[in-house]
């Protein structure tokens, strides 16, 4: 037989024409538990070329549906007066996680990197030695690259061997008088558009160089500013924080910091002409 025994298929099949009482709080923890493809430009699939689920990514959702599904058979047992049976169980809020990783592995290892010279953006910054380099081939221009994904046009760009998770890192001319909140809140209208209200609340804070910065989450990377005199300085590592390819390195937020400690000003820099 050719029939289709894809787990997450045969469940959302089952989600639309199995039992009609299932409560609304079940059936969404089921559905949240299947994989799903964001069509937004910052979507985790959108960055280079990969990204089939591996096999054991897919055993472990397949496994969280089966333990979903069979809480939900309890659930209906329980309130519906079967074995077992205590009446309705109050239902409970839980707090949502937070958007930015804190881990608790401690700062990663940078001292067998490889330091990497940006003579147009006029900084070094460190990288893990077999990380192929992509130097940038012109500036990077906002706000025309930053709908551009992933990596923009006119970085500096390092990924693994596996091209699996890249970090990108740039600066920009910032226009006089602007801040980080109203640079941050323009940078952002352009790359998601209708989720830029509670920046705050995805951000926390960071430093490169001695320079204090802000680490922002966005909907599917992650991404540190620094604004030094009339420039902002850009590090971005084109993953979400939960992203299965940044789990090895403790998630894109320590990944990202890791970059950071490395990272240095050139002295006497200076911002870079138009090509």
């Amino acid at each position: 037989m050719n029939a289709n025994r894809d787990p997450e298929t045969i469940l959302a099949a089952w989600l639309d024409e199995g039992p009609t009482d299932l409560p609304d709080a079940m059936r969404r923890a089921i559905l949240t538990a299947l994989p799903t493809t964001s069509q937004a430009r910052r979507s985790p699939l959108a960055p280079w070329r990969f990204f089939q689920m591996n096999t054991y990514a897919r055993l472990a959702a397949a496994a969280l549906v089966a333990v979903v599904a069979v809480g939900g058979a309890l659930y209906l047992l329980r309130g519906n007066g079967g074995v077992g049976s205590e009446g309705p169980t109050p239902t409970s809020t839980l707090a949502p996680s937070p958007s930015v990783g804190q881990s608790s592995l401690g700062p990663i290892d940078t001292s067998t990197w490889t330091t990497y010279t940006s003579t147009r953006y006029q900084f070094s910054v460190g990288h893990p030695a077999d990380w192929p380099e992509v130097p940038a081939t012109r500036i990077y221009l906002f706000p025309a690259d930053a709908g551009q994904c992933c990596p923009p046009p006119g970085t500096e760009t390092f990924h693994t061997p596996a091209d699996d998770v890249g970090i990108s890192a740039w600066s920009v001319a910032a226009a006089p008088g602007s801040t980080m909140a109203t640079w941050l809140q323009a940078y952002c209208s352009v790359v998601e558009a209708t989720t830029c209200t509670a920046l705050q609340s995805r951000t926390i804070a960071v430093s490169m160089d001695g320079h204090a910065g802000s680490l922002v989450a966005f909907q599917g990377d992650t991404q540190a500013f620094f604004l030094i005199g009339t420039r902002m300085y850009v590090v971005g590592c084109w993953r979400s924080e939960s992203d299965p390819s940044v789990l090895p390195y403790g998630g894109a937020t320590r990944l990202l910091e890791g970059f950071l400690s490395t990272m240095h000003l050139l002295p006497g820099g200076s911002a870079p002409a138009p090509s």
